[in-house]
């Protein structure tokens, strides 16, 4: 059993309807009308990049697991080493680089933000979520975490690498919260309460589990 099917299994992690729900807010909250083309780096097993096809976008991925193209042999998925290798695109080839629990794993991440900044065309958009170090209760859950975020080095490495800055703000993984975020007061609450040992059995396991976990939100235009 390899690192994808072992920490993204459908026992453990099911799917539902989570990726259809972030992937239309990264589409409503932060793409423009023209944007076509996306690049999934560290897409694991495909899951965000079936969601984009379905709603009509042009979307490939790269990860340097081999693994991912063995268990998506029907998406384009391309293998590299997002440490030390070029990104397998040309330059200003994506109108949207998504960058989704990828850049903590990754050790020295300037070398995979210049090439980011590459495949980007003028005018596009990365978006990366990664946990919030400073306020996640299991970041090292995920033995691969090597790199800790927080608000302020999110901001910076997207400055740093020639972005300008669209967004950076914290994000819970509750899609309640994204249309009704003063009811973030309630984040407390749920955090009382023990982890569960089966996290997506039903809402109330969800809302326990998802508490814990509080991401990064870092949008960044060429």
């Amino acid at each position: 059993m390899g690192y994808l099917s072992t920490m993204f299994s459908e026992k453990r992690r099911p799917q539902g309807t989570y990726p259809s729900l972030i992937c239309r807010y990264f589409i409503d909250r932060y793409f423009k009308r023209n944007y076509k083309t996306i690049l999934d780096i560290g897409c694991g097993k495909g899951t965000h990049l079936r969601e984009f096809q379905k709603l009509g976008y042009i979307a490939y991925g790269v990860d340097k697991l081999e693994e991912a193209e063995e268990l998506s042999p029907d998406l384009k998925i391309k293998i590299a080493n997002l440490e030390n290798e070029a990104i397998p695109f040309p330059d200003n080839s994506f109108d949207v680089v998504l960058g989704k629990q990828v850049l903590e794993h990754i050790h020295c991440p300037d070398y995979m933000m210049d090439e980011i900044y590459r495949v980007l065309k003028p005018g596009g958009r990365l978006i990366l979520e990664l946990p919030d170090y400073a306020k996640h209760k299991n970041f090292y859950a995920d033995y691969t975490h090597v790199t800790p975020f927080v608000l302020e080095s999110l901001s910076n490495i997207l400055l740093i690498h020639r972005f300008k800055v669209v967004e950076v703000r914290r994000f819970y993984q509750l899609p309640f919260l994204w249309k009704m975020p003063l009811l973030s007061f309630l984040i407390p609450f749920f955090r009382l309460f023990p982890e569960p040992k089966r996290p997506l059995k039903n809402y109330w396991t969800k809302w326990v589990w998802c508490s814990r976990g509080t991401n990064l939100h870092g949008v960044g235009e060429k």
